[in-house]
């Protein structure tokens, strides 16, 4: 993540503050407390990282797993015993703070394979360093690489198109027009992964 100032006047010309590689997210993480950063059914994990002298260290509570209604995805009531199935989604979200500005990031998975990242400036406008001391304009710009290999080197996406199955006199195969199959092929190139704030 980049901080640029871009205000021209000294000693704002300078700045250009890299906030998570110059500190380090992992010594930053917050420790999560119950009821206060997270709702719902929550598991928390404790972190463990080094500090800069190499020795190991646990945040207690670092990261925060918990599970969130999104509404109906998915509705199916059994009519013989009348249970049902409504959406779900899993969020697992971290807070760090640096110097005076606090930066969340949530990863929000849903039951119909969607992943989702969304960074966000918990206090946008950060808390005074020193009385007097403007941070004039200024932006927060976070970039990463996701590089899951969740089934090894050769994981794919595939896109499935219906396909009308093609009627002729001769074919007795679609008769009415209304018959398809699906065809899948594999999208190709880097995929598009977009960091909401």
């Amino acid at each position: 993540m980049v901080v640029p100032y871009g205000c021209p006047e000294p000693p704002h010309h300078r700045k250009q503050a890299f906030d998570v590689g110059e500190h380090g997210m992992g010594l930053m993480a917050n420790s999560f407390r119950l009821g206060c950063n997270c709702k719902g059914a929550i598991q928390y994990l404790d972190g463990g990282i080094s500090d800069q002298q190499g020795a190991p260290v646990v945040v207690k509570n670092a990261i925060c797993i918990h599970e969130e209604d999104n509404g109906l995805l998915v509705k199916d009531t059994d009519f013989r015993d009348a249970r049902s199935i409504s959406a779900r989604r899993l969020i697992i979200s971290q807070i760090v703070t640096a110097a005076n500005y606090d930066y969340g990031s949530y990863h929000t998975f849903t039951l119909d394979g969607t992943y989702k990242l969304r960074g966000q400036t918990a206090n946008p406008y950060g808390t005074e360093v020193a009385r007097g001391v403007i941070a004039h304009n200024h932006q927060h710009v976070f970039s990463l690489r996701i590089d899951p290999e969740i089934d090894g080197m050769k994981i794919e996406v595939r896109e499935c198109d219906a396909i009308p199955l093609q009627y002729t006199d001769d074919s007795k195969t679609n008769p009415y027009g209304d018959g398809f199959f699906c065809q899948q092929r594999a999208v190709e190139g880097d995929l598009l992964c977009l960091v909401e704030d």
